[in-house]
Order: C-alpha cells, then sequence, then structure tokens
C-alpha cells in the first residue's frame, strides 16, 4: 500500500516553507490569494502525483475530481495523456450524492 504525499493550498500571497513543518514527508505546499486551486497549482498537483507514481500509458491511474473550473486545462490533460493519468470528473450538483466518498 502506497500513499501519495499531499499537497497543500495555502491562503497567502506568497508561500513560505515553514507551511509544511510538521508535514509528511514530500508533501508539497503552494499560496494562492484565496486559497483555493488554481489552473497553475492543479497542474504542479498533477505532476506531484506523477511523481509519486509508476504511472505510465501501460500503467495508468485514475484521479478523480470534481468539476472545478481549475480542473480544466490543456495543458493538464495533454500531460495527463502522454503520462498514462486518466482523470474523471464527477457531474455537477452531485456532491450529495458523493459525499460518502469524500473522507479526507
Amino acid at each position: 500500500w502506497y500513499t501519495i504525499p499531499p499537497a497543500y493550498v495555502f491562503p497567502r500571497v506568497h508561500y513560505k516553507d515553514i507551511f509544511l513543518n510538521g508535514a509528511p514527508t514530500g508533501s508539497v505546499g503552494f499560496a494562492t490569494r484565496s486559497g483555493w486551486m488554481s489552473q497553475e497549482v492543479f497542474f504542479e498537483v498533477v505532476k506531484h502525483v506523477k511523481l509519486h507514481t509508476a504511472c505510465s500509458k501501460d500503467n495508468q491511474i485514475l484521479i478523480l475530481l470534481d468539476n472545478h473550473e481549475s480542473h480544466i486545462n490543456l495543458d493538464v490533460i495533454m500531460f495527463c495523456r502522454e503520462n498514462g493519468i486518466v482523470i474523471l470528473t464527477f457531474p455537477p450538483h452531485t456532491s450529495h450524492r458523493l459525499q460518502p466518498l469524500d473522507i479526507a
């Protein structure tokens, strides 16, 4: 059993390494003014996932996502296709049905 170190998004203008004090080894952190995911940060998170998995076109992995606008990015889609990462997004307005999957 293997887990991918977490990626954190902090509501700050500038990221500082101190934000990850006490975080699991291999964790990555990002800062956005709002603390919400952005397209740029999401791409970095996908790269982080790739780094910590053995995914390839012959050994694909699946990432389950909501339909947040930050996940809609041509660069991410192309990167995922090239690296064996399959993205499945849930339909809009279904979180009440899928809440049992949200255990984080």
